[in-house]
């Protein structure tokens, strides 16, 4: 399941701290009701694990989400378990391979 979740961000100390608290509770508001909706339990809680990705996921936003919900919760990497020939070479797919999930299903899917 996936949801795309449009939230401006902007960078300016304890601005981008109340900002990183607020985004994680719009994505928190989001992922029960999306559970709920679709009738897949009744909390976050019920999951052993949530993926999530996107624009604006901070550290500090996954920090927030981890403390609101006892699961695990981690940004998504597509290249997890995927056998790949040499070394990635480019820092972006490096230092933020949750970028590249869409990038990666369609490719797996051929697209």
């Amino acid at each position: 399941l996936a949801q795309e979740i449009d939230y401006p961000v902007e960078e300016e100390g304890d601005l981008l701290r109340r900002e990183e608290d607020h985004l994680a509770r719009i994505i928190s508001t989001e992922l029960r009701r999306i559970i709920l909706d679709n009738k897949l339990g009744k909390g976050v809680e019920d999951f052993s694990s949530v993926q999530v990705y996107g624009d604006g996921l901070s550290p500090a936003v996954i920090d927030a989400l981890r403390a609101m919900h006892n699961t695990r919760i981690e940004l998504a990497n597509p290249f997890r378990r995927l056998k790949v020939n040499g070394q990635i070479a480019d820092p972006a797919i490096q230092s933020h391979p949750e970028t590249f999930v869409v990038s990666v299903g369609a490719a797996i899917k051929g697209l």
